[in-house]
């Protein structure tokens, strides 16, 4: 398997990265400010029929690649017994062009967001989230407790029977423009993304989850083609469905986005979401599967929400960044 370890990464790609700087001869923020005015001319120049499919944009140019920082992110029990041996995870640079992100189709095959996903049931479950007939999470979002949650692991859905309906902050009625979503992985503290680090012996992608700051993932998204194609097809808010991510992720990358061009409202939330599509009392369109550990889920679903855990979605303006003049 052509991959390495955190540190040969981190020596491998801080060394790809000066050479890279060098051969830019500009700063990072020119260099990114060019990179963001490079993708969205792709997107301006690009034909309507391309615009709204549901296929991921030829990766940027390598003009308009950035390079980001971010940590290793191991696994849950590794991570909580780092503190006790006095360490962190590891830190890495990556190309932009190495994260990996699919594209959520709505019910008329529209794109209409985007899933960094890190383990396969996640795409399912939001796929079928996003190409429900009744996206109910459109207008609203529901507030529950840990205690509403059913099922066992791989088959986990929220009870509806006493979930509080909140009317959702990106919803404008009256106006034509609609919410789209940005779905990582989230901690208080990150965002969690999938980075390809190596191939396989079979010559297959090989990734791993990596933890990025608002900072980070904001300027991802800000030099992402089809970001920029669903923002500007979609025309409305930005909902960022991690978990936890409502406080310093979520600013941070606001404020980035902000920065970057972006004029609408972003949307993060301060607990766990959820994403699925479902009956009415809130049991999944999804049939278990004797042997298997995900279900297999309705390809026609009717009816999707999103559920946020002990939290609330908490919106940010463009106008909470402004210094005031004087």
């Amino acid at each position: 398997m052509n991959t390495a370890g955190p540190a040969e990464l981190f020596c491998r790609a801080t060394s790809q990265l000066a050479t890279e700087v060098r051969a830019v001869q500009s700063t990072y923020g020119k260099h990114l400010r060019a990179a963001v005015a490079g993708v969205r001319a792709q997107i301006r120049d690009m034909p309507e029929v391309d615009r709204a499919g549901a296929l991921r944009i030829t990766p940027p140019s390598p003009e308009n690649v950035v390079w980001l920082p971010g940590r290793v992110w191991p696994g849950e029990a590794e991570r909580a017994a780092l503190p006790a041996r006095g360490e962190r995870p590891p830190r890495v640079w990556f190309r932009s062009d190495a994260v990996d992100y699919d594209i959520l189709p709505d019910a008329d095959g529209l794109p209409c967001g985007l899933s960094f996903t890190a383990m396969e049931p996640d795409l399912a479950r939001r796929t079928h989230w996003a190409r429900a007939t009744d996206r109910r999470g459109d207008r609203e979002y529901e507030k529950a407790t840990a205690d509403a949650i059913r099922g066992r692991v791989g088959y986990q859905w929220v009870d509806r029977s006493d979930t509080e309906h909140v009317p959702a902050p990106w919803h404008h009625p009256g106006e034509d423009e609609q919410m789209f979503s940005v779905s990582p992985h989230g901690t208080p503290q990150y965002h969690e993304i999938n980075v390809k680090v190596g191939h396989d012996s079979a010559g297959s992608p090989v990734y791993e989850t990596v933890a990025v700051d608002g900072w980070a993932f904001g300027t991802y998204l800000s030099t992402n083609p089809d970001f920029w194609r669903i923002a500007e097809r979609r025309g409305g808010d930005l909902v960022v469905t991690g978990c936890d991510i409502g406080g310093t992720p979520a600013r941070s990358t606001a404020r980035i986005l902000y920065s970057n061009g972006f004029e609408r409202p972003v949307h993060g939330a301060t607990g766990g979401v959820w994403m699925q599509a479902h009956h009415p009392d809130g049991r999944l369109q999804a049939i278990e599967v004797p042997g298997k550990f995900d279900p297999q889920w309705d390809p026609h679903p009717t009816l999707s929400s999103l559920v946020v855990i002990d939290g609330e979605f908490v919106t940010l303006h463009p106008s909470d960044f402004s210094t005031p003049a004087g």
